[in-house]
Parts: structure tokens; sequence; C-alpha cells
């Protein structure tokens, strides 16, 4: 007697199925495949995206609405498709954006369209995006060590071998089920199918969209500050003027008995939905002496307006102030030996029609002491946004262990699940039922071919047979017994051997197909 290897199909096809839909899904375009990894940074996609998530993007048949990855003159950005066509380009918008971007990209500048999102992933996880070799390679050896299964020792129990001892020359052939354990594979698909037959419709009665809240970006401001010290003719200095550093360098002490005069410079821009808005700018020195003790406020720069950006030069009297200082010590008797001081520009922005509905502030930190006047050099870029909440229609996510994808992708990705679910075991139930055949020997084959030994030879020498009334008895006694079910090739007759009995059962049709 000897059997085939015994194989694992359950493990092949889930093994299969699985790496398969890596491969489809998430395999990088460096190893063949078709997607990308994003990692969001910025608020302009919120709250569909927020900085630190990580999104997989694939490539596809772009159209409005779809979330895509592009290249820009600014580098990568991801941002929705709201118009445009592939021909002359995509008109390109953030969610947290009120104006269009102005690049129009072409399905060849394109990464890829969002296909899941990881929230707060994107740092965790740099390092293997920027190896997209190492995750191709992770996800083949998943799906690799699914499918693999090391060839188990042949168990031996002394039924398997029934009528060895008593009659040697019974003639042991092959086993004459060729698909082992089909029955428990095709209860397995079915409960599969089943399922995700009820993930899809679940899915079905969800939403693609919903209505949430977000912050709208109305304006984007920026705003930088550059200074020029006029000082007097000094062993100190190669020149009358003293300017603030280029990006990098060290900035020139300021001596205050040398300091004749400074000059503020501020540039103001600021990116507005419409070219017709306005806004007024204005600036003071904010003087304070010490954390808790007097503060004043000068007048630098009075109320001025301008559309979209501004270019002001104004002073600082640095000698007033060291008067006004002086004044303020005699007063008080309290000398805190340095002084803060602060140039503060309002901006306020409106739209036509409209109030007053954006306010930034840029400021200047510096310091006075009896000897220098020190300016905060890491500070001369101010940047910043005025926002306001609003509802807005956002893609509906499916979040699953961390997972948030798309209600339309998660219906398209499970319907493809359930496709090649039920066409693969429908193949595999067609080739079972060729192989196995029909009538009850089939059905006894199916449910019970991994317990059924076949033997060729008759009921051991001694024993006595007793027949039982199903196969179903007869598998009960085989397992209270801790024995195989062996089947006589020639006779067709299953039985068990158990001392001086023999149970046997005989199929109605035994010797068609046997």
């Amino acid at each position: 007697m000897s059997t085939r290897k015994r194989r694992h199909p359950i493990r092949w096809l889930t093994g299969l199925l699985v790496t398969v839909t890596l491969l489809v899904g998430f395999a990088p375009t460096t190893v063949g495949g078709a997607t990308s990894y994003v990692i969001v940074s910025g608020s302009s996609m919120e709250p569909t995206l927020v900085d630190g998530d990580l999104v997989v993007v694939r490539r596809g048949d772009y159209q409005v609405g779809d979330i895509v990855a592009f290249e820009s003159g600014n580098g990568l950005v991801i941002h929705r498709i709201v118009g445009g066509s592939a021909e002359d380009g995509f008109v390109m918008q953030g969610d947290n954006k009120e104006a269009p971007d102005t690049w129009t990209p072409t399905p060849d500048d394109i990464m890829g369209e969002h296909f899941a999102r990881v929230p707060e992933a994107g740092h965790w996880v740099a390092g293997l995006a920027s190896s997209p070799a190492l995750l191709g390679a992770l996800i083949g050896g998943l799906g690799s060590l699914m499918i693999w299964s090391p060839q188990r020792k042949k168990r031996r129990h002394g039924a398997h071998s029934a009528d060895a001892p008593r009659s040697r020359a019974s003639k042991r052939v092959a086993l004459s089920v060729p698909v082992r354990g089909a029955g428990s594979t095709l209860i397995v698909l079915a409960v599969v199918s089943l399922l995700l037959g009820a993930a899809l419709a679940w899915l079905s009665l969800r939403p693609l969209e919903r209505v949430d809240t977000v912050n709208r970006v109305l304006y984007e401001h920026e705003g930088t500050f550059a200074y020029t010290a006029t000082v007097e003719d000094s062993v100190v200095y190669d020149s009358e003027t003293v300017a603030s550093p280029e990006s990098g360098s060290e900035p020139t002490a300021i001596y205050a008995q040398l300091l004749e005069e400074l000059l503020i410079e501020f540039r103001y821009d600021m990116v507005l939905p419409q070219p017709t808005d306005r806004g007024t700018v204005s600036a003071e020195l904010q003087i304070a002496a010490g954390e808790g003790a007097w503060t004043r406020s000068i007048g630098l720069l009075p109320e001025q307006e301008f559309e979209r950006s501004i270019q002001v030069v104004f002073p600082v009297d640095v000698g007033q102030v060291s008067r006004m200082l002086s004044r303020a010590e005699d007063e008080t008797g309290f000398d805190p030996g340095t002084y803060q001081l602060t140039v503060v520009t309002d901006i306020r922005v409106a739209t036509e029609g409209e109030s007053r509905v954006g306010v930034f502030e840029a400021r200047l930190p510096m310091e006075l002491s009896e000897t220098l006047l020190s300016i905060n050099n890491e500070e001369l870029t101010t940047s910043g946004a005025s926002t306001a909440s609003e509802e807005a229609v956002v893609p509906n996510d499916i979040e699953l262990v961390g997972l948030a994808v798309p209600t339309r992708r998660a219906r398209a990705g499970v319907g493809a699940l359930l496709a090649t679910t039920l066409l693969g075991g429908s193949v595999y139930a067609f080739g079972v039922r060729r192989r196995v055949g029909k009538g009850e020997l089939a059905r006894i084959r199916l449910r019970y071919g991994s317990l059924i030994v076949p033997v060729t030879g008759t009921t051991p020498n001694g024993a006595h047979p007793l027949d039982v009334g199903s196969m179903a008895d007869l598998v009960r006694l085989a397992r209270r017994a801790e024995q195989m079910v062996f089947h006589d090739q020639r006779s067709g007759r299953f039985f068990v051997p158990d001392g001086p009995v023999t149970y046997q059962y005989q199929p109605s049709d035994a010797g068609r197909g046997s």
C-alpha cells in the first residue's frame, strides 16, 4: 500500500490569492507594479488627507473627482482633479484650498490615483517607502511563505496496514482518490464567498461621500523682513551700513552708541482666490522692560492699502527709544539692563462686499542693551494662512486595522476578490467532480477522503465481518477505535478492523469506478 504526497489545497489557494492581491494592489512601479507611496505634507488636503498620512496611489484612468499625486514645479503634490482633461491637462485643487492650482498636469505627470490611506503612518514607513525594491521583496516573501508548506513526516499507525501482519501477500496500491480533503476545501471557499458577498452588500449600502466640517484656506500669507543700519565711521565697521545677513550667514553686531539710523523693509505677499481682494498694512514697535514689567507701543507705519502684495520701508528711531528708556529708569528706579523690542506688522485682508476676514501678523524680535542692538535673524520670514469653517462633501472612507480605503475602492477590491474566489472555486469544484465521479462512492470520497486508506485484499484472517448501516456509522467506529477506514479496491467495501471484529460498509454503487 502507498499513498500520494498529501496536498494542502486550502493553504495553496489562500496563499495564491493573497500573493496575487498584494502584487496587483501594492507592488511598486520600480518592480513592475502600478503602485507608489506618498507621504502627505501640509494641510492643503484636510480633512481628507492630513499631514503625516501614508497614501497608496495606483496608476489608472483619471477623471474629475479623483485624488492624484503628480510632479509640479514645487515637487510632488497630491491634490484632487476638479476639471480639465487628459489632453489639455487636468485642473487641480486641494480640498482645503479655495482656488485651483497653477499646475495642469497630464497623465504622464501623474504618479497615480489615491487607492488607500494609512493615517499618520508616513513618518514610520519613510525608510521603507524610499526602498520600493525592499517592499516588493517583502510582499513576494509573504505570499511565498503562505503558499509553501514543508512536507510533513508520514504518520505511522498500525491501522494503516491492518491486513499486513496477517496477509503479507496483500498488495498495496495508490490511493484512488486524487483530491483529498476536497470537501473541506469547497466548504471553506463557499464560506469565504458568502463573507465576501455580505461585505460587498454592506459596502453597496454605504454612501460614497459624506458631509464634513472642513477648515477652508481663504488666504495664504508670507511676510519677509530685512533691515539696514547706518552707523558712524569707526574702526569696528568696514562701511557705513550694516545689512541683514544672507540666509545661513552670521549677522554683524550693531553697537548702540555707533547706530545712527535703522531702516526696516517689509514685503508681504498673499495667495488669494480672486485678484480683486485687497488689504491694509500697518506697523508698530512694542517695547517691554522685562517679563511682567511695563510695556509701551510706538507707531512706525500708518495704515496703507494694497492689492495682493506690498513692500514698505520705515525707520525705527533707536535714539528716541533710548532716551525714553533712560527717562523711565530715572522715574521708576528700575533698570532691567536689556529691553525687548518687537517690530509688529499687522495685515488685514478683506474681500469685496465683506468686512475684514483675514488677519496676519509678522514679528521681528530685537533686544536693546546699553551697548548692543541684537536682531533675531532666524525670524525674518513668517508664513501663515487664514481659514474659515464650512460644510464640504468629502469621500467616505472605510477604516480597518489602521488602513483607510475610499468606499468606492473598497467595493471594487471586494468585488474583485469575490469574483476571483467564485471563479477559482467553480474551476476547482468542476475538476473535483470530474475526477471523483458521481453517486454514493463519490460522496464518500469527497467527504471522508482524508480518512480512507486504499488496499487490495480481504478481511483479515480470523476476523468476523459485521455490516453497519451507513458510512457515517463506520467512520464513528473508526474514530472511536483510533483507526483509519480501509477501502478494498476489488470489492469496493469499506472496513475497519477492531480486534476479532471487522466492521464493514458496502456502498450501493460499489464496483463502479472504484
